[in-house]
């Protein structure tokens, strides 16, 4: 007889426990309580089944019961005081969306107390340093957003950034053009520029002396053919003429300046 008694004092207890334990514990998140108390409490639900299932009497049992309600009663319905904010209270104090909130808790940009509430005054600190202006406008939002992108040290961040992207593109179209073959390193192409003008200058500068020879002999020909006498016409002389004319030459193409852009 006493088994069945046992049996029927265990669902009893059971179903008021948790029944008790389910009320309180929506009762506690209607009222913004920490999601961990009520976590506990449902814990201590499944020992004190546990607890029931060891038992060998009906009256330790119930006391044992009646104990472990009185507690888990008193750990879901206490008003336990924090030191900081929750998480939505601080949304409503930084004007950020619960996302936000929890995405900075996420990337340690909000500091605790140790009770696991929030530090507004030392939150509102760290994340202005960790987080940049343009972050802060897309998570804020709406009038907010306007009044930080009117600052001037957003607009410094705004463009440093846009500087910066137009420097990556360039670059990037710069190396593209480098390969194909469309673009040549300055320094280069300015000492090609010059070999190619020293080469040059020393073609002119022997031309006298390998053609004096063959011109004069050419133009003896040409001037006997012409009078019918016998002319002498001085290599020497003539090579003395050229130089003279390719120096003059020389001096001129001086002047002239390579610009590369």
């Amino acid at each position: 007889s006493k088994w069945p008694a046992l049996r029927a004092a265990r669902r009893a207890s059971i179903a008021s426990i948790s029944n008790l334990a389910a009320m309180n514990a929506f009762r506690a998140l209607s009222f913004g309580a920490e999601v961990l108390r009520v976590v506990m409490a449902v814990s201590l639900v499944f020992r004190v089944a546990d607890c029931i299932a060891s038992a060998a009497s009906v009256a330790p049992t119930q006391i044992l019961i009646n104990e472990i309600t009185s507690n888990i009663i008193a750990l879901i319905t206490c008003e336990g005081t924090m030191n900081g904010m929750s998480e939505r209270e601080y949304s409503s104090h930084s004007g950020l969306s619960r996302g936000a909130v929890q995405n900075a808790k996420r990337s340690v940009r909000l500091v605790f107390y140790a009770d696991g509430s929030i530090n507004a005054a030392a939150s509102d600190v760290r994340r202005a340093a960790m987080t940049d202006p343009d972050q802060q406008r897309r998570s804020l939002g709406g009038d907010a957003a306007m009044s930080i992108s009117g600052s001037s040290g957003t607009d410094s961040y705004l463009k440093a950034r846009t500087a910066l992207t137009v420097y990556q593109a360039q670059e990037r179209q710069l190396a593209i053009q480098k390969k194909k073959g469309t673009l040549v390193d300055r320094a280069r192409a300015e000492a090609l520029v010059f070999r190619l003008a020293q080469q040059a200058r020393d073609v002119w500068v022997t031309w006298p002396a390998r053609v004096a020879a063959l011109m004069a002999a050419e133009i003896t020909a040409e001037e006997e053919k012409a009078s019918g006498k016998p002319v002498m016409i001085e290599t020497a002389i003539l090579q003395r003429v050229l130089e003279a004319h390719v120096r003059v030459h020389l001096g001129a193409l001086a002047d002239l300046r390579v610009n590369l852009g």
